[in-house]
């Protein structure tokens, strides 16, 4: 008998968890931040080599980050976790998390400018906790935000890029941020969006590079592919392989 994510099941061992638990429904749409997976280092790899940034669809850009888009006709929606993924570039995060001071730090040329402080990188993104703290407020703005939207959202399934300029700090600039994640959404409902064609041959060598390196990583244990990566049997149509984004999975 399937189990529902909200039923209480109790597992003997760690074993018996992998082997029983339930595997998230591809049309289940998040409601919390943790609903939100990301992509495998492997598929992330793939993507910058054989889809260069500027050819992904960008659908949002402030202050704060940018945002690109992949639909879910795209081959890479195969090795996504969730319905929508949502993975990170903080390269480009401003020292002091502001522009501006950052700049006028690296310009100082005054009689401080030997202390230490000033060879010291001062970002937000420079430790595993401030990192997953940001993944975390912008996740949950990006919820609230599609919370907001009493409408078909079934084109809002894929993948998603977000460029981390600046961490919004108060109030005042989270609601900044989740208006234009609002804002981005109903963008992406009217408009039927493009990514570039992925060759199939780079497509059938990632899925065995990511079978093999899965199955070496689980290999003490019952966890499958499939289990791990719900989306990687599913079919999306003719899409699949041209990225035409028209193969959408209906909200349920």
């Amino acid at each position: 008998m399937s189990k529902l994510w909200n039923e209480s099941v109790k597992y003997s061992n760690s074993q018996d968890f992998y082997k029983n638990k339930p595997g998230p429904s591809i049309n289940q749409f998040p409601t919390d931040k943790t609903d939100i997976k990301g992509l495998p280092a492997e598929a992330i790899d793939f993507l910058y080599r054989y889809m260069k940034p500027n050819s992904m669809t960008s659908v949002l850009k402030n202050e704060y980050l940018m945002v690109k888009f992949i639909p879910s006709g795209n081959y890479l929606n195969r090795f996504k976790r969730s319905a929508i993924a949502i993975f990170f570039n903080m390269a480009n995060i401003h020292e002091l998390n502001d522009g501006k001071l950052s700049e006028a730090k690296s310009k100082y040329r005054g009689e401080y400018k030997y202390l230490d402080w000033f060879d010291t990188k001062l970002k937000p993104s420079q430790s595993a906790p401030g990192r997953n703290k940001i993944r975390r407020l912008y996740k949950t703005l990006f919820i609230n935000a599609l919370n907001e939207i009493n409408q078909e959202k079934g084109k809002s399934i894929g993948i998603y890029q977000f460029i981390v300029y600046k961490y919004p700090v108060n109030s005042k600039e989270c609601n900044i941020v989740q208006s234009d994640f609002v804002k981005m959404m109903k963008y992406i409902f009217k408009t039927t969006i493009h990514s570039k064609n992925v060759p199939t041959g780079p497509c059938v060598e990632l899925s065995k590079e990511l079978s093999k390196s899965f199955n070496k990583k689980h290999r003490l244990t019952n966890r499958t592919l499939a289990s791990h990566y719900p989306f990687f049997n599913v079919s999306f149509g003719n899409g699949i392989f041209n990225g035409n984004g028209n193969n959408q999975i209906n909200q349920s």
